[in-house]
């Protein structure tokens, strides 16, 4: 028997302002889903579970999800749309959580759909058969709550469910003001799917695909390039409250450098060894000999390809994709090292290895268009000026905020 206490844990609200997030970009319903459900994985994904418990192991086992951690993960809520009316939900469930009784294992030919897995207080049962129905449709936050905690999951599943079926006894859609937040609510959802719906059905034709990567071909440049990496072992320092990220790069290459060399000393190798390269030396000999990089040193250099979207630094993208083939940079700093680098080649990426991001990237330029064409269809012209220079008197609202 699963029973609802209140000494378990918690759910606290996605939002520091009390109000809830629905998931609206990305969110489709599908068919087969009760209405009810779909609320459900929205509401589920304007929260945060941050109650510890234990996962349910025939869960695990017989719906072929594995529980990776203790813990489910905070998930964001994604879209715009806030609800305040939500927040009846959110107290409600601050009272609920799960108290664990041992759970039976029971041997694998045994467990059928019709297997009851769950029950509560009220006679309700849940079977195999059951949850999968539930993942049938299920949204992804859904989804990772049961692989995560299995057992909350299903608890805040009928604990919604039974919240809208009272909610619906009561008739609350039809009061006040239930039912005008279910219609602002309505529009908000309707607005962005629109948004949506115009940026994912805007055709893009091969000639379109291919006109906007000739004309940004640049962007598309690509690198082959060998290294030498210089490591050097971080000074002590004061750091900007605000480089907390720095400080603790450099701590780690402090209990783990590579040598001993100061910050100074691999500069001046870096320099001197940039000028010997640049006169004719062997780089891959250089590679053998100074680079503290495994990896590459291994591969004679090689490192992986630099693109403008690649996920190196910034400052050191833009430093190889200034060489011409051949040329050699100036030693290049990074946490806890300099690096030397050849480019070996440069190219531009096939058309058909950026496809995928020309188009979306065609499609989100015409949603921004498209909203900028909305804007200025929908530009008030002011015909009565009196009126907005007296808000409080025409309109009640009191006068523009003071600056």
């Amino acid at each position: 028997m699963l029973s609802l206490s209140k000494s378990d844990g918690f759910i606290r609200r996605g939002d520091n302002d009390g109000t809830s997030s629905l998931q609206s970009p990305g969110h489709r319903e599908q068919s087969g889903n009760s209405s009810k459900q779909k609320l459900f994985h929205m509401w589920l994904g304007g929260a945060y579970f941050i109650e510890e418990s234990q996962t349910c192991g025939i869960l695990a086992r017989y719906v072929s999800f594995f529980p990776s951690s203790k813990s489910f993960p905070g998930v964001r809520p994604r879209g715009n749309l806030r609800v305040k009316s939500m927040k009846t939900f959110a107290l409600a469930a601050i009272l609920a959580s799960a108290t664990y009784a041992q759970i039976p294992f029971a041997a694998a030919s045994e467990v059928t759909p019709d297997t009851v897995i769950v029950s509560f207080k009220d006679g309700t049962k849940v079977t195999i058969g059951d949850v999968r129905k539930m993942l049938e449709n299920a949204s992804p936050l859904f989804v990772q709550g049961m692989q995560t905690q299995p057992l909350q999951a299903i608890q805040q599943y009928y604990m919604f469910q039974h919240l809208v079926t009272e909610a619906e006894r009561e008739h609350l859609a039809e009061k006040s003001p239930v039912k005008e937040q279910l219609e602002a609510q309505r529009a908000q959802v309707l607005v962005q799917g629109m948004i949506n719906w115009e940026q994912d059905h805007f055709p893009v034709s091969e000639q379109m695909i291919s006109a906007f990567y000739q004309q940004n071909i640049s962007r598309y440049e690509q690198a082959k390039i060998k290294i030498i990496y210089l490591g050097f072992r971080p000074g002590a320092g004061s750091y900007d409250p605000k480089d907390l990220e720095k400080a603790a790069r450099d701590a780690i290459a402090q209990t783990n450098p590579l040598n001993g060399r100061s910050e100074a000393e691999a500069k001046a190798l870096g320099d001197e060894l940039v000028k010997k390269l640049r006169a004719g030396a062997d780089f891959k000999e250089f590679v053998q000999k100074y680079s503290d990089d495994p990896t590459s040193k291994a591969d004679g250099g090689d490192f992986p390809l630099i693109t403008a979207t690649s996920s190196q630094p910034q400052d050191m993208k833009k430093a190889v994709l200034a060489l011409k083939a051949g040329e050699i940079s100036d030693p290049i700093k990074q946490p806890g090292g300099y690096y030397i680098i050849r480019v070996e080649d440069r190219s531009p990426q096939s058309l058909k290895d950026v496809t995928g991001a020309i188009i979306q990237e065609i499609r989100s330029n015409h949603k921004d268009q498209f909203m900028r064409d909305l804007t200025q269809d929908f530009q008030p012209k002011v015909e009565q000026r009196e009126v907005f220079l007296q808000l409080d008197k025409y309109l009640g609202l009191g006068g523009p905020p003071k600056q």
